[in-house]
């Protein structure tokens, strides 16, 4: 049994000190979930001086915000568009939240694939667009792995897990 050998462990790490004086405002791109954690963040970056795009996907995007942009996860050459600074400075981070946001959702058969097309499919996308660019990529999920013992998982978005250490191989 794989449990015997094998077993997650989450373990509390204190956050690093802040060093704020030398830190300059950033700009980032944020792929974002509908459930609020984009919004979230975008607030927390704007509270401390840096600036954002949201990014939704065209399956299910909200009315969209001046500045934010929609992209089809089907469509790399969406993907491609979201990422062109268009003559502004390069992003200093993308968040890719496509993969949380929705914890906790039951999710039929047509459901699950669809999820996953757009996960998945975009984070894929998302990729091949940054291949050849330094821009710093951070990927999120939400219930993918129990955090702590029989806590309810979201195993839809576990496969980008796999993604997220064959993107970090790859770099």
């Amino acid at each position: 049994r794989v449990n015997d050998v094998y077993d997650i462990v989450w373990q509390r790490q204190e956050r690093p000190a802040a060093a704020d004086s030398e830190r300059r405002p950033g700009r980032w791109l944020i792929f974002s979930d509908c459930g609020g954690i984009g919004a979230s963040l975008a607030a927390a970056l704007q509270q401390r001086g840096d600036t954002y795009t949201l990014a939704f996907s065209s399956d299910g995007a909200p009315t969209l915000g001046a500045g934010d942009v929609q992209v089809d996860p089907s469509h790399p050459e969406d993907f491609r568009a979201a990422l062109d600074p268009s003559g502004q400075s390069a992003w200093s981070g993308i968040v890719y939240l496509w993969g949380a946001g929705d914890d906790g959702v039951e999710l039929d058969v047509r459901q699950v694939g669809a999820t996953q097309e757009r996960s998945i499919g975009g984070l894929l996308h998302l990729a091949q667009a940054l291949a050849h660019t330094p821009t710093p990529l951070l990927i999120a999920t939400c219930g993918a792995q129990a955090v702590e013992p029989f806590a309810p998982t979201q195993p839809v978005h576990a496969p980008l897990w796999a993604c997220l250490l064959y993107t970090s191989d790859a770099a």
